[in-house]
């Protein structure tokens, strides 16, 4: 290689030039694939549940439940295909406001939660997936495409996966589908974990701040409305910091005068102060908050692959939403336009209504605007959460809330080992290993006994 490389640089002239030229063909050649290469999609699916209600009930005509499937294919926003290594990315504030492309997929009479639906609604988004093939050809690997949904279509969606797992090609096995959970889902799951109605009397937990300030709307289930929950969880958010900050600068109340890290310096030096801020910022995240963040696990692709988590219609900066609750707004409008059949649902009529529902509302809604119709505006408004904040510090700072005391804990909470694998009893662990496999091998020694008999019978007919 050495050699070669002294050659070309002792060779002639011409030949260095038409390598040259070579080189810069392909990197302009590499410059417009870049520009033409599709920035990629993501699939988003969520069920849609229907119920007809008959007018004339009889034995054989009762009311009737709907359980299908809906399914959005977005296309990524944010792309790094045109970007070069050598300057500059760009502006990234300019990234939420970026208009969104969405295409409907149709629904599916699939219901997720059935196993042997769930397959199905894998196999038709596969034929979407680029490098689907539908040969006996196990060499050709199907591109990665996520497929976010609520946790239990996660759940179904691994399962379906594993169903196939003997597949013969890549494409059997659906391996161009990655699974994950959407945010508004997500979201949702996550205060089930932080919420617990058994905390009544524990200060500084989501149920005993519920009923310090009569959040009545929050219910056991934080999922009945999950706006209540998140508006209750920032309330709380908001008077643990305000909670931390007193505590920080040592005041008995919102109206005190600090005692702990008391600013001395000249009042009219504008750096000083910034300074001033900055150093406290630091000291109360370091002493206040968890700053160690876990680092991104290795075998999670779907947390490694490029997505966009929201969707913006509008192209404007705080209009972005999280992929599943735009495929909620979906189902809505394909439920007022699944209304107008009379409770007719077949396939052909539930795959007409379900690509034509969106385009005939934007239809609708463009209509309306032209003749000055009045509608909504579909934004809440906000009230004033100072006095419920306000109600929450005070027991807060009461049972000093940030103060290390040794002993105390929440009376609903359990004892949580770091390592849970310090209580198992490691006998009986080796016990119940050495009488599995003993079980496993007898159900192996009884199926090669039923085929050697199968086959014994089969060669004497």
């Amino acid at each position: 290689m050495i050699k070669e490389s002294i050659d070309l640089v002792n060779g002639d002239a011409d030949t260095m030039v038409q390598r040259i030229r070579e080189f810069s063909n392909a990197e302009n050649d590499l410059h417009q694939y870049r520009d033409l290469t599709h920035p990629g999609f993501y699939f988003v699916g969520d069920n849609v549940d229907m119920r007809t209600k008959v007018r004339n009930m009889t034995i054989y005509n009762q009311q009737k439940d709907h359980h299908m499937y809906q399914i959005c294919a977005y296309e990524n926003r944010i792309s790094g295909n045109h970007l070069d290594n050598t300057v500059a990315k760009g502006d990234a504030n300019t990234v939420p406001s970026l208009l969104s492309y969405r295409i409907n997929m149709g629904v599916l009479m699939k219901r997720e939660q059935y196993s042997e639906d769930m397959p199905d609604i894998c196999e038709f988004m596969h034929k979407y997936v680029p490098g689907h093939n539908e040969t006996d050809d196990w060499t050709k690997q199907p591109e990665k495409v996520l497929s976010g949904g609520d946790y239990l279509t996660f759940e179904r969606h691994k399962q379906a996966q594993s169903s196939k797992r003997n597949g013969r090609t890549p494409t059997k096995r659906l391996e161009g589908l990655v699974p994950k959970m959407e945010e508004f889902h997500n979201q949702g799951e996550l205060l089930k974990l932080l919420y617990s109605t058994s905390l009544a009397r524990d200060q500084g937990t989501l149920y005993a701040a519920r009923n310090t300030i009569n959040a009545r709307n929050v219910t056991q289930d934080p999922d009945d409305d999950f706006y209540a929950a998140s508006n209750l969880v920032e309330k709380v958010t908001t008077a643990y910091i305000i909670t931390g900050g007193l505590t920080h600068f040592g005041m008995g109340s919102i109206d005190s005068v600090p005692c702990k890290h008391v600013y001395d310096g000249e009042v009219w030096n504008t750096n000083d102060m910034k300074e001033y801020i900055r150093d406290q910022a630091r000291s109360f995240v370091k002493t206040f908050t968890l700053s160690e963040v876990p680092k991104l696990p290795e075998y999670g692709p779907n947390c490694n692959t490029c997505n966009c988590r929201t969707v913006n219609h509008r192209g404007d900066v705080n209009t972005n939403h999280p992929n599943d609750l735009d495929v909620e707004h979906c189902n809505k409008v394909f439920k007022d336009s699944a209304h107008s059949n009379r409770g007719v649902f077949t396939e052909k009529v539930v795959a007409r209504v379900s690509k034509s529902a969106m385009k005939v509302h934007e239809i609708i809604k463009q209509f309306d605007k032209v003749c000055n119709v009045q509608v909504p505006s579909g934004r809440h408004k906000t009230c004033d959460k100072e006095i419920d904040i306000i109600t929450l510090v005070k027991p807060f700072q009461a049972c000093n809330l940030f103060d290390f005391i040794p002993g105390r804990s929440h009376c609903a909470y359990p004892n949580i080992k770091e390592n849970p694998l310090t209580e198992l009893d490691m006998e009986f662990v080796r016990d119940w290993i050495a009488a599995s496999l003993k079980k496993f091998q007898n159900n192996i020694s009884i199926s090669r006994t039923i085929l050697l008999f199968q086959n014994i019978s089969s060669s004497e007919l």
